[in-house]
């Protein structure tokens, strides 16, 4: 298990509390690498509610939430230690990555640099 603290946490005790982590489980590995090459090389990844999620999915990898997101649709979500562990536990499912993927920003996002993205903001607000 390979766990990568957010990129902008320079709090000491977060690095002090995943070492002693690793002291307690051998099999914990707390690694700086590069996102992408970390999830290129994962089953899955678990995440409370971060855009590693959505680029898991680029990787077209299984994800597992931890937290409320909005990009939960094809995701294991685990709210509680006992959800997670079963969750881990079992095969990750294989979902429908491309299809997802195009949904969520084609559809459901808005593009900054389409001429009608005020009355599609405005619409979407109800204004």
């Amino acid at each position: 298990m390979v766990v990568k603290p957010h990129p902008r946490d320079r709090d000491p005790g977060t690095a002090e509390a995943l070492r002693a982590l690793q002291a307690r489980y051998p099999h914990l590995q707390v690694s700086a690498a590069n996102i992408h090459d970390l999830i290129a090389a994962a089953d899955r990844v678990v995440t409370i509610n971060s855009a590693v999620g959505i680029e898991a999915y680029l990787h077209r990898k299984p994800v597992v939430l931890c937290g409320q997101s909005d990009f939960h649709h094809i995701a294991d979500v685990a709210h509680d230690a006992a959800a997670l562990r079963s969750t881990l536990v079992r095969a990750p499912k294989r979902r429908a990555y491309d299809k997802f993927i195009w949904w969520y920003f084609a559809d459901q996002c808005l593009d900054i640099g389409a001429p009608d993205l005020v009355e599609r903001f405005c619409a979407r607000c109800g204004l």
